[in-house]
């Protein structure tokens, strides 16, 4: 199999929600594999219209969570190979090259592929971001997600990693970090509460700081200017808010029995 033969053997799945912003780069970049499938979990701007430009293989389904979700799309994949992409992240020509000469010959049955992030408009390049290698490409056979949040692929096989990244733009602005963290705290506090996880005013006043420490000196943070500490002392306050959503949620249910 050639390189260029190599994009008939994958799909590419995504799942989607209100990333009209975004997504028309994302799926430009991926324009050459053949088969795009996308789930929609019924969005109520233009990302729909925008997918049709590159895809007629879109679905709706409602959300549960995001391993659930990607399962769905994963079940409508009908290529050897998949490569899952978020519709905030970009696979540049390199990557794109590489992703095809590894599937022509490949060495392993799934790939890690490093994500260099772009945040407040500073390309970052630490900040606990230099750990980011998520799971992406791999085999359709007997590939499954697993966790509601914060997913990851698991695979049999061997996994290797590549060596070109893909681009990554999280959020474009403090705003729009707000929003994301208002959706993805409540989901995870749901499941800390259904794990019977509990949490106290130590927790709460604790673990953010944690959180920061590690982030902004650990990770050295500090070396990605203004941008990494404010991103630092972000991260703080989403499990700042995540514990006291767990905290509330034990409150209600409290209150509700009582």
């Amino acid at each position: 199999m050639t390189n260029d033969q190599a994009g008939n053997d994958l799909s590419v799945i995504m799942i989607v929600f209100n990333a009209e912003r975004s997504i028309e780069k994302s799926l430009q970049s991926v324009s050459w594999a053949q088969e795009i499938i996308i789930v929609d979990s019924y969005s109520s701007d233009k990302t729909v219209p925008v997918c049709r430009k590159f895809t007629d293989k879109i679905h709706q389904c409602r959300f549960v969570d995001f391993a659930a979700q990607k399962n769905f799309a994963l079940s409508k994949a009908t290529k050897k190979w998949v490569l899952s992409l978020d519709s905030d992240e970009v696979v540049t020509e390199k990557l794109a090259s590489e992703i095809r000469g590894v599937i022509a010959k490949p060495a392993s049955a799934g790939y890690r592929i490093p994500r260099k992030s772009e945040i407040f408009g500073r390309k970052f390049r630490f900040t606990g971001t230099q750990d980011d290698v998520p799971l992406r490409l791999f085999l359709r056979a007997d590939a499954k997600f697993v966790q509601p949040i914060h997913e990851t692929v698991e695979i049999r096989g061997a996994i290797s990693q590549l060596k070109q990244a893909m681009l990554h733009v999280p959020f474009e602005g403090i705003a729009q970090y707000f929003e994301k963290l208002n959706r993805y705290t409540t989901l995870e506090a749901a499941l800390r509460r259904s794990q019977g996880k509990i949490y106290g005013t130590v927790d709460a006043g604790l673990r953010p700081w944690l959180v920061f420490l590690k982030l902004f000196f650990l990770k050295q943070g500090f070396r990605d200017g203004w941008e990494g500490f404010l991103y630092s002392a972000l991260s703080a306050a989403y499990h700042f808010v995540k514990i006291a959503k767990v905290i509330e949620g034990h409150g209600q249910a409290g209150a509700s029995r009582g």
